[in-house]
């Protein structure tokens, strides 16, 4: 029997999604062992859970009692390590919007002591939208790479022109916000509204 072109264009297409499907899985398992050994690189001399969980992947592969043992491992390495940072504390969207801008690119210490100065100064996407861009650029002195400044304000008009005075809680809406890619949509997502989300940048060392 002759398969008309209808036929041939369906079975295409799943073939296509097919492709990517087993595509995603791959890199999704890659990604993974790529954490798992970053892990142990960076603990390997603390043997925290490392062993056990070695040998629990090894036996068992990836299954839903490894990704527990996983998330274990990474809960328990923050309570014993984790730094304390003036953004991390009383999260709120704008709060989380304006510390990852302000992480691009520059090391925490330095964001620590700008942070605060700058929530103080814009307490909200209102009174950072209705700033003069020559104020805020002052308040932003010392963390360089000023066009991430000029963007945030331009986001805050955005946000409060268009979305109401609410940040969107979708990573593609925010991906179309200026200074906002992936990594950063994906980050705002998962610590503004407590979303999971996947985001490595090229600075990880550890797992946080």
């Amino acid at each position: 029997m002759k398969l008309n072109r209808g036929s041939q264009r369906v079975d295409f297409l799943f073939e296509q999604k097919l492709e990517k499907f087993k595509k995603f899985k791959l890199i999704s398992k890659l990604l993974f062992l790529i954490v798992v050994r970053c892990i142990y690189i960076t603990l390997n001399n603390k043997e925290i859970f490392i062993p056990d969980f070695q040998r629990h992947y090894i036996k068992n592969g990836l299954i839903v009692e490894t990704i527990q043992l996983f998330q274990k491992i990474i809960y328990n390495y923050y309570e014993s390590f984790k730094r304390e940072f003036p953004f991390r504390k009383n999260l709120s969207p704008y709060h989380v919007l304006v510390s990852e801008i302000m992480l691009q690119q520059t090391q925490t210490k330095r964001v620590s002591e700008k942070f605060l100065e700058f929530i103080k100064k814009f307490p909200d996407y209102l009174s950072l939208a209705n700033s003069p861009l020559e104020e805020v650029l002052k308040v932003w002195q010392g963390l360089g790479y000023n066009r991430r400044a000029i963007a945030l304000r331009k986001i805050a008009e955005i946000i409060i022109t268009t979305y109401n005075g609410k940040l969107p809680e979708s990573i593609e809406i925010l991906k179309s916000f200026p200074q906002i890619g992936h990594n950063t949509a994906s980050s705002i997502v998962t610590f503004a509204f407590n979303k999971p989300t996947i985001f490595i940048e090229t600075n990880i060392k550890i797992v946080y």
